[in-house]
């Protein structure tokens, strides 16, 4: 363990740079999804928080707002994003993954990142406080 930020550490040694995939902005558009967190402020908390966790762990973490009125657009500015820099992970998150309404935005965005970024690993969140969990499932941390 580190003993400056209590958490493990990935086992690189190096950063790791993260794309995360979100509503971000856009999820005020999805009530049902705001008050299953609690609220837009929780999420919100949530969010800083696990992004702070990642930040201690050895990842920095980038964000990319899917708007789902506007998909299209959405997956054209990801398809530049993932091919405008070297990405380790591309996180999609729940909210984008996780509701049958958005399944086809959610395959545009898979889809994108294999044709975009090949060597890119593809990362699936679970809730907006789970973004350590992830990166621990998919990279090696020091015990």
């Amino acid at each position: 363990m580190d003993s400056t930020c209590g958490l493990k550490r990935n086992m690189a040694g190096q950063r790791k740079s993260i794309l995360a995939g979100t509503f971000g902005p856009y999820v005020k558009q999805d009530s049902v999804l705001i008050e299953s967190y609690g609220g837009e402020a929780n999420i919100k908390n949530m969010i800083i928080a696990s992004i702070q966790q990642a930040n201690e762990a050895g990842f920095d973490v980038d964000n990319i707002a899917f708007n789902p009125e506007e998909p299209e657009m959405s997956i054209k500015r990801l398809e530049d994003k993932l091919r405008g820099q070297h990405w380790d992970g591309f996180l999609i998150g729940w909210g984008v993954r996780g509701n049958k309404e958005y399944t086809p935005l959610f395959e545009a965005a898979v889809n994108t990142a294999r044709k975009s970024a090949p060597q890119t690993m593809l990362l699936f969140g679970n809730a907006p406080d789970d973004l350590l969990n992830t990166l621990q499932r998919n990279f090696d941390f020091s015990t």
